[in-house]
């Protein structure tokens, strides 16, 4: 309503979304095998010297991470409830410290800066500059995570799905608390998946109740067709859930839930 060309953009991106998808399991498959994309992966952390200047080793075990959940790679696959094992994907995808910058000079992909916006404003964020945030590396050649030290309201992290901005905006970015990045330092191995989380959104997955934040409220449903109707779970891990479509059990272990047991991606969100 406030951004009409943001939603044409979001409408026909679904709607190409949707068309692929359908054209994939017509054909007798829903993913694309042996192509593996690599996403250059750039964290600009911004600090006043406080524990929010995290340490490289940090880092790179966030990438570690990031890479093991979306190549199946994470052993507690196996605690996988029996109605979704057959659907859990190997998503083909891997990310990447950059090494080449904006500029051509090599890099090891982190980039530090002494910013009081550490402390990390969405509305001023939204409002005052992000357009021109000199820190921006080109959304279209890198995937750019923000370090900070807090950020207004209750979020861990957050990001914009595609389509919310004109291709190349500086606000096509993730926005991430350095205490839920990585399993190591300020961090700890239960925020462990928070950038696993935003990467989907960042590759326009919804939750997987609807476009919303409100877990546990409403049924609902995020247009991939392997993911059940659910109202989804807020930090809480009822595996047996099916309130929305009983007996249908509910995706509680998807990285697009809010529960604290994360552990796949179904195919259907891999396409």
């Amino acid at each position: 309503v406030n951004n009409p060309e943001a939603l044409l953009r979001q409408n026909q991106l679904e709607e190409f979304t949707q068309a692929y998808s359908k054209a994939n399991i017509a054909n007798g498959q829903n993913k694309v095998q042996g192509v593996v994309y690599v996403i250059p992966i750039v964290f600009h952390v911004l600090h006043t010297w406080g524990p929010e200047n995290i340490s490289d080793e940090q880092i790179y075990d966030a990438v570690r991470i990031l890479n093991r959940d979306f190549r199946k790679q994470n052993a507690d696959t196996i605690d996988v409830v029996p109605s979704f094992p057959g659907i859990v994907a190997d998503c083909e995808i891997e990310f990447r410290l950059a090494q080449i910058d904006p500029n051509g000079n090599c890099t090891n992909g982190i980039v530090r800066y002494y910013d009081p916006r550490t402390v990390w404003d969405r509305s001023a964020a939204n409002n005052n500059g992000w357009d021109n945030y000199t820190h921006t590396w080109d959304p279209t050649n890198y995937l750019n995570v923000y370090i900070v030290k807090s950020i207004d309201g209750t979020a861990a992290a957050y990001t914009y799905k595609p389509g919310t901005w004109p291709t190349g905006s500086s606000r096509d970015a993730i926005v991430c608390l350095h205490d839920y990045l990585g399993s190591i330092g300020s961090s700890s191995p239960n925020n462990s998946r928070t950038l696993t989380h935003e990467v989907g959104h960042w590759f326009n997955l919804s939750h997987t109740w609807g476009n919303n934040n409100s877990a546990g409220v409403a049924c609902g449903d995020d247009n991939v067709f392997d993911t059940p109707e659910t109202k989804g779970s807020n930090l809480v891990c009822n595996l047996s859930l099916s309130d929305c479509t009983p007996p249908i059990i509910e995706n509680v272990q998807n990285y697009m839930d809010y529960s604290y047991c994360n552990n796949m991606y179904t195919e259907g969100q891999k396409t």
